[in-house]
C-alpha cells in the first residue's frame, strides 16, 4: 500500500495544524502518519475516516493498494 497522505494535504494546500483542527486528530500523530517509515496498515479505520473527511477526499486518496 501507499501512503498519500501527505501528498493529498499538500495538494489541498492545508498545513498540518489546521488538519488537526478539521480532523480531531492530534498534530503529532498526523506526523506520525506521514512519516516514510509509518506502516500504513497499523493506522485505525476511524482516524483514516477522520482525515478524509477533513481533506474532503476518499479513504482510496489517501491509500493506495498496488
Amino acid at each position: 500500500m501507499v501512503n498519500r497522505f501527505k501528498e493529498q494535504r499538500e495538494k489541498r494546500n492545508i498545513s498540518i495544524e489546521r488538519l488537526s483542527e478539521k480532523s480531531g486528530v492530534p498534530v503529532e500523530k498526523i506526523i506520525e502518519i506521514e512519516s516514510p517509515g509509518f506502516i500504513i496498515e497499523d493506522l485505525s479505520a476511524n482516524t483514516a475516516a477522520d482525515i478524509a473527511i477533513a481533506l474532503g477526499c476518499l479513504l482510496a486518496d489517501l491509500i493506495y493498494e498496488y
